[in-house]
């Protein structure tokens, strides 16, 4: 039986991104996400990672993109606010097939179409869980490190205030979700001067000079990855719903009140 510990939200959330290998975070206080920082940056060099207070918020999540790139676990966030100056930089990891986890500890519910549409350019869509409480908040933050190297793609946790300051009793032990494909797109630095040198760049996607792989076909398979990932990973829960003329729906903590309709 996995041990149970009294933690704030976000400390879970850390202990929880810790456990399944992130080890790259960046970001720029803005609360409610400082707290989120304020744990990453006590607890991951102690896991061998690096945690950087950036300047920017764009400069946040660039840092996390370029630590992507190498192939770490690398993972960034802010409030809504926040996440509206990250937009370009996550339209650049999802045209870029980049594996990059954002956390938006948002002020409110005011960010959904942020989060679910997405704001940069490509027509790109992001995976984005809305947890109902901080249980659920550590599992989701593992599965998201998984979807992110399964889709090879950005991936964002739709947190709020109650999310990050709650203290609740939980096990941020590492979940098993199965294997993953190697990376061997990564930027390690292991491939310079065999003449296979690799590279991430939208623009000059397959051989040069080669019909059919370059970046216009690139970003048609991108689109259709993701059109592919809207219809196999949408997940939702449901009850008494069978014969009902009306159906509440809610996202996020308003649905832990909603879950409270006698069963």
């Amino acid at each position: 039986m996995s041990t149970r510990t009294l933690m704030q939200g976000s400390e879970a959330i850390a202990d929880a991104a810790i456990a399944v290998g992130c080890r790259f975070f960046a970001g720029y206080p803005m609360l409610p996400f400082t707290e989120l920082l304020e744990h990453m940056s006590r607890k991951l060099p102690a896991a061998g990672g690096v945690c950087i207070n950036a300047d920017t918020e764009i400069e946040a999540v660039n840092m996390a993109l370029g630590a992507a790139a190498t192939g770490a676990r690398a993972a960034t966030g802010s409030c809504g606010q926040g996440i509206a100056l990250m937009q370009e930089a996550i339209a650049e990891a999802a045209l870029n097939e980049l594996p990059l986890v954002v956390f938006n500890m948002a002020r409110g519910q005011q960010d959904y179409f942020q989060a679910t549409r997405g704001g940069g350019w490509g027509d790109y869509r992001t995976i984005t869980f809305a947890p109902k409480d901080v249980p659920e908040a550590v599992e989701h933050t593992q599965r998201l490190f998984h979807l992110a190297d399964l889709h090879r793609a950005p991936v964002l946790m739709y947190g709020d205030y109650v999310i990050a300051h709650t203290y609740v009793g939980v096990s941020p032990a590492a979940l098993d979700l199965g294997p993953l494909p190697a990376k061997e797109w990564a930027l390690d630095g292991s491939m310079g001067g065999t003449g296979r040198a690799r590279q991430i760049w939208t623009w000059d996607r397959g051989k040069p000079n080669t019909p059919g792989v370059g970046p216009d076909q690139h970003w048609r398979n991108v689109a259709a990855k993701f059109a592919a990932i809207e219809r196999t990973e949408a997940r939702w829960e449901e009850r008494l719903v069978e014969d009902a003329d009306a159906v509440i729906v809610s996202f996020g903590t308003t649905a832990t009140v909603v879950d409270y309709v006698p069963r």
